[in-house]
């Protein structure tokens, strides 16, 4: 009966009912993407397997960044040493901190369209490749200078920093991920924000350590030395996320 009234009023206006747009109800967009719920299934597996495979190593690199340096040091005759299952652990933290940095920055290659999958398998490599390079160099620093423990326990400190950073980022990643809810993004951002810079201060301090208290030469190395392997890809870092932002 509205409907009818309704029609009787517009037509009495000389309106012609053609031209009237009837309300559509749009249904929610999703944004979400199938691969990427298939690479947090992979980092899900990834973590279960060092944990199945290497529970102790698991648990020491969750303390070896965090514990007195001496006791790390002693920790050598316990088999705290770089092994392959180490490279297992390099790639469950490369993938984590490729799809934080793919998903929260809307990191893309412009490629083909369709394409996202293809431009975070580019970044995963990418990050891999630039931590593989980045330990690489950390140890053999320690073997020209024929301190290979300070090597060894700068390459381990580090990804037992970063794993377990891993660990903590992983489900902050996926709630942001699949929530609506703009306020819990937003907690999320600064929780993850703040969480990174404390691990680079904390990375930086323990290297610093490290190397004071195993490098027998002239100090002033240090500094250059660390700034130029640790605080230009963060400074590099900053400056690609400012140009994007």
């Amino acid at each position: 009966m509205i409907g009818g009234a309704r029609r009787i009023l517009l037509q009495s206006n000389g309106l012609d009912l053609s031209e009237l747009i009837e309300p559509q109800i749009a249904e929610r967009q999703v944004a979400q993407q199938p691969w990427v719920f298939v690479f947090f299934v992979l980092a899900v597996l990834v973590l279960g397997f060092i944990r199945a495979l290497a529970s102790t190593q698991h648990r020491w690199s969750l303390s070896t960044g965090f514990i007195p340096i001496h006791i790390q040091l002693e920790r050598w005759d316990l088999g705290l040493r770089i092994n392959p299952m180490m490279g297992v652990q390099l790639f469950f933290i490369s993938l984590v901190y490729s799809l934080g940095i793919f998903l929260l920055t809307g990191f893309d290659l412009n490629l083909i369209v369709g394409s996202n999958a293809m431009s975070f398998l580019l970044m995963l490599l990418l990050i891999l490749a630039l931590y593989v390079i980045k330990y690489l160099v950390h140890y053999l620093v320690g073997l020209i200078l024929q301190i290979e423990n300070l090597g060894r326990a700068m390459v381990v400190s580090h990804v037992g920093i970063q794993y377990a950073l891993a660990i903590v980022a992983l489900p902050l990643v996926l709630i942001w991920y699949y929530t609506d809810v703009v306020n819990i993004r937003m907690f999320v951002e600064w929780v993850l924000i703040a969480l990174v810079l404390i691990m680079l201060v904390w990375r930086l301090v323990r290297a610093i350590s490290l190397y004071w208290s195993m490098f027998s030469f002239a100090k002033v190395y240090i500094i250059f030395y660390l700034c130029a392997l640790e605080l230009t890809p963060v400074l590099w870092a900053v400056h690609w996320a400012l140009q994007r932002g």
